[in-house]
């Protein structure tokens, strides 16, 4: 099982393909959990995976006489997927093999070795712990180049889901049973999945490498209640994203202005001054900006008032500048495939904002900014107000991409902004616009790189429903 091998020039280097880590290291400085939402497709006639599966049954990491296809295959395909979509961007793969966490993971570890016994993966098999660490896994050359011989790319597997309700511990809740919640779960999920499956005729790329556009909608408890789009192309830094191409073609990336202010207003059945909508007298625009995002997303206005508080603190504004310094370091040193700890990050840092003035007092801040803002005063430290917006601007969302689908418009969805080709512009500005009105009933602000100004500036007048 040990022997000689080097990874890719993007990965790390590794002399064995297989290595034991002390309990406490991981090492891996770029991980990214496996996705079992993936699919290896290969354009040639015998698929990678059939050729890989065809080996690993005559292996000793087969059961003996119990070899499924059904099962190990699309395991094989899940784990290429995820191996082939970290090769392109330098990451590893995070797996468990610990058998707490599904009762099946025996199957997923055969692989694993399997793959590393023919020199295929780097693996690295994390010590038995308690502390979370688990092992990680690159392609080796040998792989890339079955990759590239076979005309790899990622796909969803047949059994992808696309819209999924979570509980708090981010464990998957059944579908509503209830028919008027099973009917809106279908709706939404045949939404998504034909957004999902448009992806199937268009490329995404960063400095052409391929991104994995897929989505998928997560909701918390119950449908009324989050419903954003999720996908992994999310996770790169917000700067990078400007690098993405759609089809070949440069894109452009337009979001909405204060969605969850002006969602609030709508709701008190007002439109949202957004000019003024973050002034305020002997206060920076950018601190009532921050205090207001934090107020839409606290569960008390006790919360909001010690929020506020200790971010004022002139001790704790030290100490997190000195965090933040120390991440930065931390993240660049991880990002470069350099050893790195963590910097020791206090649970109050969760709550603090930046950009409050040394020894602001709370309530008068506070005070001042729900004065400002009366109208929609009954709403500030509701329970679940945050969850409850998201599902709002999810709704936009799915508005938009359902109307850019039908016209086989490709974008990426990124939480309340969107990434389209240039040439598609006005047609999604426009829907963009479209939507906000429809689900909203008032105007939305839209800012983007070819236009910064009122949308009716930059567009005709124009609707699309």
């Amino acid at each position: 099982m040990i022997a000689k091998g080097r990874s890719g020039a993007n990965q790390l280097e590794l002399t064995l393909h297989s290595v034991e880590l002390d309990i406490k290291l991981m090492l891996a400085p770029n991980p990214r959990s496996i996705n079992g939402d993936w699919a290896t497709h290969t354009v040639v006639r015998k698929s990678l995976v059939e050729d890989v599966a065809s080996q690993f049954k005559n292996s000793r990491y087969s059961p003996a006489h119990r070899f499924r296809s059904a099962v190990y295959k699309p395991i094989i395909s899940t784990i290429l997927a995820n191996l082939l979509n970290a090769n392109n961007h330098s990451l590893q793969v995070v797996y468990s093999r610990n058998n707490l966490d599904n009762d099946k993971v025996y199957q997923w570890v055969n692989v694993w070795d399997f793959l590393a016994s023919k020199g295929l993966i780097g693996n690295v098999v994390a010590a038995k712990n308690l502390l979370g660490i688990k092992s990680w896994a690159v392609a080796l050359p040998e792989l890339v180049q079955l990759f590239r011989h076979h005309g790899s790319k990622v796909v969803l597997s047949s059994k992808a889901v696309s819209v999924i309700i979570r509980d708090d511990e981010k464990n998957t809740l059944p579908v509503p049973r209830l028919r008027s919640r099973h009917l809106k779960y279908n709706r939404l999920t045949k939404s998504a999945d034909k957004f999902n499956q448009l992806w199937n005729s268009h490329t995404a790329t960063i400095n052409k490498k391929p991104l994995v556009p897929f989505v998928q909608r997560k909701f918390k408890h119950t449908l009324e209640l989050g419903g954003r789009f999720y996908g992994e192309y999310q996770q790169m830094p917000s700067k990078d994203r400007a690098n993405i191409k759609i089809d070949g073609y440069k894109t452009i990336e337009a979001d909405y202005s204060s969605i969850h202010l002006a969602i609030l207003y709508a709701w008190a059945g007002a439109q949202l001054d957004y000019e003024q909508a973050y002034h305020l007298d002997d206060f920076e625009r950018t601190t009532v900006k921050a205090v207001i995002l934090r107020a839409l997303n606290v569960e008390s206005m006790d919360a909001l008032y010690r929020s506020v508080t200790l971010s004022a603190n002139p001790d704790n504004q030290r100490k997190y500048t000195k965090y933040k310094g120390a991440r930065i370091v931390h993240d660049y040193r991880r990002a470069k495939g350099l050893k790195s700890k963590p910097p020791y990050k206090a649970k109050w840092i969760k709550s603090f904002i930046e950009n409050v003035p040394a020894n602001t007092n709370a309530k008068e801040l506070v005070s001042l900014i729900l004065e400002k803002h009366h109208t929609i005063k009954s709403y500030i430290g509701t329970p679940r107000l945050g969850l409850k917006l998201q599902a709002v601007d999810s709704e936009i969302m799915s508005v938009i991409l359902s109307t850019l689908t039908a016209q086989n418009i490709p974008a990426l969805p990124v939480h309340d902004s969107i990434i389209f080709r240039k040439q598609d512009n006005d047609f999604s500005i426009l829907a963009m616009r479209a939507a906000f009105i429809k689900v909203i009933g008032f105007e939305a602000n839209i800012k983007s790189d070819q236009c910064n100004e009122k949308i009716s500036d930059c567009l005709p007048n124009m609707s699309l429903f």
